[in-house]
């Protein structure tokens, strides 16, 4: 069978952003897609959008993480990572299919975008994903010493509130657009800065090593 349109995107615009994907990944990540839409015209996960749009407005923005996380140095500290207000299931779901070998836990205090991810989770058979309905300040410090959260927070205040989850000198992923801001990239263990391929529009990923006491730099 050959590749639908969404499919041929996802494999084209992953290719462009020097993302390796599995031979299966983009038929999977276009049932994502799938997905979402179905359950978008249930509840409002994500502004109405179309199948090729979702494309490059979600999966390929999410799947940019792995520019990131795909680095030895960053792999050598493990694969395990909160998604804070995980929502509509972005970054985790797509990167849960594309890397199976991440632990992902995915924390949503909505019960009906808990249930969307549930799903997910079951459909696509994501044994490395956990799904938690609670706020962040209702969870303890006891769990992955690394977390990401994808247009939940301002950069400036998901870097702050991270840092007790995560722990000193745990790892916090800041998913930015073009303004990101310099009192997050200035403390950037590893920064990351491209354009999506289609529209080209800027991205800046961060990862910081937290410290939770402000005397010791990140």
């Amino acid at each position: 069978m050959s590749a639908t349109p969404v499919q041929t995107a996802i494999a084209r615009g992953a290719e462009a952003l020097g993302v390796p994907l599995g031979p299966d990944a983009p038929e999977r990540l276009a049932q994502l897609i799938d997905a979402l839409l179905h359950w978008n015209r249930r509840i409002n996960l994500v502004a109405p959008t179309t199948a090729l749009e979702a494309v490059e407005r979600h999966v390929l923005d999410s799947l940019a993480v792995l520019r990131l996380l795909d680095r030895p140095e960053v792999q050598a500290l493990g694969s395990a990572w909160w998604d804070i207000g995980s929502g509509s299931g972005f970054p985790a779901l797509p990167l849960a299919i594309a890397r199976p070998d991440l632990e992902l836990r995915l924390v949503e205090p909505n019960g009906k975008k808990v249930a969307w991810l549930q799903d997910a989770r079951a459909r696509f058979g994501l044994a490395g994903v956990t799904v938690q309905q609670a706020r962040l300040d209702a969870l303890s410090g006891t769990g992955p010493a690394a977390a990401m959260s994808r247009a939940t927070f301002a950069p400036e205040q998901w870097a702050q509130l991270a840092e007790p989850l995560v722990g000193p000198e745990g790892r916090i992923l800041v998913m930015m657009g073009h303004g990101a801001p310099d009192e997050v990239t200035s403390r950037a263990w590893r920064l990351d800065r491209f354009e999506l391929p289609e529209s080209g529009a800027t991205r800046v990923n961060a990862i910081l090593r937290a410290s939770l006491d402000p005397a010791v730099p990140s």
